[in-house]
């Protein structure tokens, strides 16, 4: 398992306020100025994923609390993120992921009546990943750790 949330890639990194609990590799935007996991499942949403804590030693497990600094990246295409997969979800590699409202990602679910999103996808899964029974040792809401290739 990675220690890191950037495994391939250059992507920019920033910092901004955390406006509640975010663990490294969720997907976050903000609200009211603050960093919080996206919240919009299947809405639009940008490739910028909470990273560790390195320069004060935090890890991959070591979540930032409401109001905390926390560092992030704004990814661009091609850069390898290791993400989360939320429960309930099935993937293979090369499947088009988006925001599942948790701050994890799901498979992308255009379905007919609904709302299109034109920046709903943000990655693909870059390896196959069962997801379907929850994991319970997972960082939050059960989702689990997956590699994900920005789009």
């Amino acid at each position: 398992m990675p220690n890191t949330i950037v495994l391939k890639g250059d992507p920019l990194r920033k910092e901004a306020q955390a406006g509640a609990a975010v663990t490294p590799g969720d997907l976050v935007d903000y609200s009211s100025g603050n960093l919080i996991r996206h919240a919009t499942s299947g809405g639009n949403a940008a490739p910028r994923f909470a990273v560790e804590n390195d320069l004060i030693g935090s890890g991959i497990t070591d979540n930032y609390a409401s109001g905390n600094t926390m560092r992030y990246v704004m990814s661009r295409a091609g850069d390898e993120i290791y993400g989360l997969l939320a429960s309930g979800q099935s993937v293979s590699q090369g499947a088009f992921l988006e925001s599942a409202g948790t701050g994890a990602l799901q498979a992308y679910t255009n379905q007919s009546g609904q709302n299109v999103y034109a920046a709903a996808v943000v990655a693909v899964a870059a390896e196959d990943k069962n997801n379907t029974a929850g994991d319970a040792t997972g960082p939050h809401d059960n989702a689990a750790r997956i590699r994900l290739e920005v789009v």
